[in-house]
């Protein structure tokens, strides 16, 4: 599946691995798939439709997941 470098992260598929330089960032499985998702389609719209189907396998999942999830991200990536 391979690694994404975007600005100062690195995401490792593989290696189920998130770092910001050598800084490893622990993840949660079902945030590290929203956010492998999110690279593999960067530059798309990515619906919640589509991230409940791809993550969380159209588990019957409460909604504030999915923005729960996002804001996980955008904690590591702000921070």
């Amino acid at each position: 599946m391979g690694c994404y470098r975007f600005d100062a992260f690195e995401l490792d598929v593989d290696l189920f691995a998130l770092r910001r330089g050598s800084e490893a960032l622990p993840m949660q499985p079902k945030i590290f798939d929203v956010l492998r998702l999110l690279v593999e389609r960067r530059g798309r719209v990515v619906s919640k439709t589509e991230l409940l189907r791809e993550v969380w396998h159209d588990e019957n999942v409460y909604d504030g997941v999915v923005a729960w999830s996002g804001d996980k991200i955008l904690d590591w990536y702000l921070t």
